[in-house]
């Protein structure tokens, strides 16, 4: 939240205000495929093979599951249920709300006209982003932790491309929902750029969205809501999101 009036404030300065040129925006919004794209999949391929395959993301549940005594006991815990769950989710979207209204409000002043398109692509990223991974847990069928017998549910547990026996109902927590209300904000990297913060800036925003996705996914592994290959892969949807949208930025910079 901090985060996203911090960058709305720097995109709504007026243009001669900006540290950077047009020139350097667009240096600054250069694809690099190595980073922006090959480097996440390399690295989103290399993670999910021993969670998924090699059963590590059972072995991390089963430890957080054993730690709490054999049952979910942070699962209504006030911190992980209403602070975090709850709460993180509520700030996403007053974030949202606010990056969309600054969003609007600037189109109607020719000094700050420049500052619309990337706010208007933050506010999409994000949209769009929370909306991939819930269209992607309602097309999935994996289940949650606390569903399944080894954690105390009462399904069968699965692997994630087992066959799902005929008299079980489907599971819908892959990937994970909630944490996409703090991944979804990695757009901030991309927008940080056209608004002409610095590299540093734009570096401590993107880590600042990732903590933010981490904390709120590790909440809900505490709970039992999710394995943590399900928080990899909402991060890296999230990521891809956001630069698949950044030709948005690239035309306001010219």
């Amino acid at each position: 939240m901090s985060q996203a009036t911090h960058l709305s404030a720097a995109l709504l300065q007026a243009p001669e205000a900006r540290p950077e040129t047009a020139a350097q925006q667009a240096s600054a919004l250069a694809f690099d495929w190595r980073t922006q794209l090959a480097a996440p999949l390399l690295g989103l391929l290399l993670l999910s093979v021993p969670l998924i395959a090699w059963d590590l993301d059972f072995e991390v549940a089963g430890w957080l599951w054993r730690w709490q005594g054999e049952q979910w006991l942070l699962k209504n815990s006030i911190w992980t249920e209403t602070v975090l769950h709850q709460g993180g989710r509520a700030l996403s979207q007053l974030g949202f709300l606010i990056v969309f209204v600054l969003a609007w409000r600037s189109r109607t002043r020719v000094e700050l006209r420049r500052s619309t398109r990337p706010l208007l692509y933050l506010a999409l990223a994000v949209l769009l982003s929370t909306a991939v991974v819930a269209l992607g847990k309602r097309a999935m069928t994996y289940d949650c932790p606390w569903d399944m017998q080894a954690f105390g549910g009462d399904k069968v547990s699965l692997a994630v491309f087992e066959r799902r026996p005929p008299n079980v109902a489907d599971g819908h927590c892959f990937p994970a929902g909630h944490a996409s209300a703090g991944y979804a904000w990695v757009a901030l990297y991309f927008a940080a750029a056209a608004a002409g913060l610095s590299r540093r800036r734009q570096r401590l925003l993107l880590l600042g969205a990732l903590l933010a996705g981490v904390t709120l996914g590790f909440a809900q592994q505490l709970r039992g809501a999710h394995f943590l290959s399900h928080d990899l892969w909402t991060a890296a949807i999230c990521w891809f999101v956001a630069l698949a949208l950044t030709p948005m930025l690239r035309q306001s910079s010219r």
